[in-house]
């Protein structure tokens, strides 16, 4: 959270977030508003606040730079780990494409050699000769 001035009547005011928690917390019913497994986030920031908030300028200046780097480091880490996530995606999209089309493949050749054998046991041909012709085996052809 920023820390801020802005003047009134002529007097600069130095307002932290602190002391603008302070006042929303002093202000509301906090308890209906904050799920309770997250207020204790809530005191937990206001505490740090308070602690920088005995620092001189230079030092909170620094803290905020520091917490800056470590916010883009995060939010970098945050974008790598989604565009692996999309690109692994794409790949397995991808090969399942691949797979599905050999599969669909091998069962269209699968029907067409049991329509071929069925147009040839209907007009009468040997057992034998749809079984070499197809490479279906005997009780495949039975089955017909």
């Amino acid at each position: 959270m920023a820390w801020y001035t802005h003047s009134t009547r002529g007097r600069t005011v130095r307002a932290s977030s602190c002391r603008i928690l302070a006042y929303i917390l002093k202000n509301m019913e906090i308890r209906k508003i904050i799920p309770f497994e997250d207020q204790e986030a809530v005191y937990e920031e206001i505490e740090r606040l308070r602690k920088l908030a005995h620092r001189s300028q230079e030092d909170r200046d620094r803290y905020e730079a520091n917490r800056k780097i470590y916010r883009d480091n995060l939010a970098t880490e945050q974008w790598a780990l989604e565009m692996g996530e999309k690109k692994g995606r794409q790949i397995g999209l991808e090969e399942g494409i691949q797979i599905g089309q050999k599969r669909g493949i091998q069962i269209g050749r699968e029907e067409g050699m049991l329509d071929a054998a069925r147009g040839m046991k209907t007009k009468g041909y040997p057992l034998e000769d749809i079984a070499q012709i197809t490479g279906l085996s005997m009780e495949e052809i039975q089955k017909l």
